[in-house]
């Protein structure tokens, strides 16, 4: 397995995101500082800009595979938020190295998890 994603810096803000343009993703490039609810997470990821926001089940997926697995992106051990369509209750997938099988349930929005925000690559630039 390899990955997509390329590490890129933005010169003009000294930004940097992961990038994969086969997948159309940018990945921050660390999670938010504290776990949050739902809520407050799909909030948090939509400030930092224009198209940030929580990663969808398939990119869960991706990120898992991509940049967790290969130990990129410096991901932690531990559950992530996604994105669900539903105000009672949301998308939280397992980063394990000791799990084969990538794990994304739907559970209640209220519990505490860590977040990474996505934005689509087309996206306006920092």
């Amino acid at each position: 397995m390899h990955s997509t994603f390329k590490l890129v810096t933005y010169p003009q803000t000294n930004q940097q995101v992961w990038e994969s343009k086969e997948h159309n993703l940018q990945v921050a490039f660390k999670d938010l500082e504290q776990k949050l609810n739902w809520n407050d997470a799909n909030t948090a990821c939509k400030a930092q800009g224009e198209g940030w926001r929580l990663p969808m089940k398939n990119e869960l997926k991706i990120i898992n595979e991509e940049l967790f697995k290969l130990k990129l992106g410096n991901f932690e051990v531990s559950q992530y938020w996604g994105e669900y369509d539903n105000w009672k209750s949301a998308y939280q997938a397992f980063f394990s190295n000791e799990r084969n099988e990538f794990n994304c349930l739907i559970i209640d929005n209220h519990l505490l998890r860590k977040v990474r925000s996505v934005r689509s690559i087309y996206s306006k630039k920092p």
